[in-house]
């Protein structure tokens, strides 16, 4: 037996609905309170049609109409106990009008086939580790510029001041998921006007996020950089790590290293990391 899933938080999500394996049309919509898949087994299927009808109180159009890519749909038959299959939905169910096509992989099975009008009760599962893979970026190398801010001091750097120092994209999975943002600059200045640190996402002129780091003549210092923000959209985006004197200044500015060269033999690492989260 798989392990209990989690039902999507709002209702029960489970129903007992017949099973039908000789139909495998998952282009007309199934009779109602039943299903089929493009195998005429729901084991090994990817892609199933389902009827959008209300089982045990439970309006089924609500339930598969706020499922996201990577929930989890499971399939149990009630009187096998391994007769189960758990799929990952692949892409938003389509609404046919009172049914629903999905496109799905199968993710584990029991490796029994339920038979035929078999009752099969069918859970939706929230995945809550539905995220990207986290990304990274890094650089060991020295990086020197005398750039500025072209605004005043109080004004958002601007995607074309300074000198840009990382970027990463990331794919978000869920609109409503959110990213963090961080970053770790090793650096020295050759004066004591101060430099700052932005981040700037895709093509948006103003940094989203900022800071100044005012440092000691020549001392090594550390600039950190740590903010959230909503991933918006399940397209990719990048962001870039730029940085640069305050606005009329024009000290040299090392990064691994001070304003004359590299410290740390090469073991000096400014970063950059993105991390999905719900």
């Amino acid at each position: 037996m798989p392990p209990s899933p989690e039902i999507i938080t709002g209702g029960a999500r489970g129903g007992v609905w017949n099973f039908h394996a000789l139909n495998v049309d998952t282009n007309t919509s199934p009779v109602s309170g039943r299903f089929r898949t493009n195998t005429g087994a729901y084991r090994g299927a990817n892609q199933i049609a389902i009827h959008g009808i209300t089982v045990q109180g439970t309006n089924r159009v609500d339930t598969m109409q706020s499922m996201l890519v990577d929930d989890i749909i499971q399939f149990q038959d009630v009187l096998v106990s391994d007769a189960w299959c758990r799929y990952v939905l692949q892409s938003p169910p389509v609404n046919k009008g009172g049914w629903f096509q999905l496109n799905v992989a199968i993710e584990a099975d029991g490796n029994v086939k339920s038979g035929d009008n078999q009752e099969v009760i069918v859970l939706f599962t929230a995945n809550s580790n539905a995220v990207a893979v986290p990304v990274y970026a890094e650089t060991t190398a020295y990086v020197r510029t005398t750039a500025a801010m072209a605004g005043a001091l109080d004004t958002r750097p601007q995607r074309t001041d300074g000198a840009q120092l990382l970027t990463a994209s990331i794919t978000p999975r869920r609109v409503a998921n959110k990213l963090r943002i961080q970053a770790t600059i090793p650096f020295g200045s050759v004066g004591d006007g101060g430099v700052w640190f932005a981040l700037f996402r895709d093509n948006t002129a103003a940094a989203f996020h900022a800071v100044i780091s005012d440092a000691a003549k020549n001392d090594a210092s550390i600039a950190k950089l740590d903010v959230e923000i909503p991933a918006a959209a399940t397209l990719p985006t990048t962001i870039e790590l730029r940085f640069g004197n305050l606005a009329g200044n024009s000290q040299a500015v090392g990064i691994n290293g001070n304003s004359v060269g590299r410290w740390m033999g090469g073991a000096s690492r400014a970063t950059l990391s993105i991390t999905e989260h719900t």
